[in-house]
């Protein structure tokens, strides 16, 4: 018998909307708390690349929510160059990781760089193993509503 719903264990906290995305650099607005969370992951979700596009995705971490001065995190960084339309990818790290390598560091963000062409591009950002229960009192309310939240039991 479970006794925490999925939705109630993971929190949806930082994404960028799926959106025909031109090239440059893009950051996830909602960096994550990971003095609140012990794991985050981020799910890429990629659409239609121009032709010869390339993303770039970096974790980074930072000790303010703002990331004046941002880290790249070891072993954080995927290139995708030809990749199908509809390919997920993941990048997900712990708290220890996040301390390990940035002593200090507290939020994480996931930076996005699209190279040479527009891409169709969505992220999701979520957390779990939440210090305080249940995860989901920290969704971003705009990315997911409670009645959007379906439980069948």
């Amino acid at each position: 018998m479970y006794t925490e719903q999925l939705t109630q264990s993971l929190a949806q906290l930082d994404y960028i909307a799926p959106v025909n995305q031109g090239t440059g650099t893009v950051n996830t607005p909602n960096p994550i708390d990971m003095s609140k969370n012990r794991r985050c992951m981020y799910q890429i979700l990629i659409g239609v690349m121009g032709g010869g596009a390339t993303i770039g995705l970096q974790l980074q971490s930072a000790a303010a929510v703002g990331f004046a001065t941002p880290h790249n995190m070891t072993g954080g960084s995927l290139a995708l160059t030809t990749t199908a339309a509809g390919t997920i990818a993941t990048i997900e790290t712990t708290d220890e990781a996040v301390q390990n390598q940035n002593p200090g560091d507290r939020y994480v963000r996931l930076q996005v760089v699209i190279g040479t062409a527009a891409c169709e591009i969505a992220v999701l950002g979520e957390a779990g193993e939440a210090n305080h229960k249940p995860a989901q009192a920290q969704n971003v309310a705009a990315l997911v509503p409670p009645a959007n939240q379906l439980v069948v039991t």
